[in-house]
């Protein structure tokens, strides 16, 4: 049975607090170390260059070109000892935060889900998916969430996908030259879960104001739903199937989870899974110099995993009384 806010602000008050004022505790001294560990670094670094200077005179022999190269080397050992001092302190930072305090969360939630810290959708689901570009260049992703509510399975992630782009020009010296960029293709929540009907062709929801319009198939259809129309642009390589896939009761369902997010979200629909992007909604990474104290980004963490776990209800992906049956089209 789905919490409510009321059930979730006592859960707050009453057990997660003490957790989240351990992890504020920790925070605090993970913080200070982290301050530390900086000025430690920026000090070793200046120790090796002063030296490095003092010592010129005497080393003439060396060429120019070798002393900045014991400079550039200087550096990055500098920089790999900062890192390795720094990783220490925030891994087990974070995993008390994601075990103590959103392990928790989840679990009040949904309690048969899983939750995987490092873990997201692979890039080869994100794919299959043909809601967003395939010409990626950097993927990650964290936040892994799996469950089953009923019969239906489904999982999702944070995931961020990127293409980089190169952009040739003439600059001002007539000498042709190279900009590269990075465009988002998706950042936000991946969900994916099992659809409730058999059908074999694929079909594509892209919001008419989304941000994300890098691709788009060719054969676009037109339902009879006008609101549903007026929010989406529908491809289909099947036009029957699509009406059989997107029911009456399915698209009043799809705007449903739309008017409770307020915002766009992508949708596909590729046997035999349904694939959903909701750009930016949260993340669950703390912030190192934040106060982790306040019941409003808890309660924001809670809205967003009832609402992601929660898709499984809004769009009764439960009901198969005509699951993976044979389609009769007269």
């Amino acid at each position: 049975m789905a919490k409510d806010l009321a059930e979730f602000k006592a859960f707050y008050e009453t057990k997660l607090i003490r957790a989240i004022q351990q992890a504020e505790d920790m925070r605090q001294e993970v913080y200070s170390a982290y301050l530390w560990a900086w000025i430690k670094a920026v000090l070793l670094c200046l120790f090796i260059f002063f030296s490095l200077y003092a010592t010129r005179p005497y080393m003439k022999e060396l060429s120019t070109t070798l002393y900045v190269a014991f400079y550039i080397a200087s550096f990055v050992i500098c920089l790999f000892l900062y890192k390795n001092w720094v990783r220490g302190i925030f891994d087990e930072f974070n995993n008390y935060y994601n075990i103590n305090v959103i392990d928790k969360i989840v679990k009040f939630v949904e309690p048969s889900c899983q939750y995987a810290p490092e873990g997201y959708i692979p890039i080869e689901s994100f794919k299959l998916s043909q809601l967003f570009s395939n010409n990626i260049d950097l993927y990650s992703g964290s936040d892994l969430i799996s469950g089953k509510i009923g019969e239906t399975s489904f999982t999702f992630s944070q995931i961020h996908a990127l293409r980089k782009e190169e952009h040739k020009y003439t600059n001002h010296e007539g000498k042709e030259d190279t900009i590269t960029y990075w465009i988002t293709l998706f950042s936000g929540i991946f969900y994916v879960a099992d659809f409730n009907k058999h059908f074999n062709s694929k079909v594509l929801l892209m919001p008419k104001k989304g941000r994300y319009a890098f691709y788009r198939w060719k054969n676009r259809i037109t339902l009879e739903d006008p609101e549903f129309m007026s929010f989406y642009n529908v491809y289909a390589d099947d036009p029957v199937e699509a009406r059989y896939i997107l029911s009456t009761s399915l698209m009043r369902r799809i705007m449903e989870l739309i008017r409770r997010a307020q915002r766009e979200i992508y949708i596909s629909f590729v046997s035999p899974h349904i694939y959903i992007g909701i750009p930016n909604p949260t993340n669950f990474r703390p912030y190192y110099s934040k106060n982790l104290i306040g019941y409003p980004t808890y309660e924001t963490y809670f809205f967003w995993l009832s609402y992601t776990i929660g898709i499984v209800d809004v769009l009764d992906l439960n009901t198969r009384i005509w699951s993976k049956m044979p389609r009769i089209v007269l």
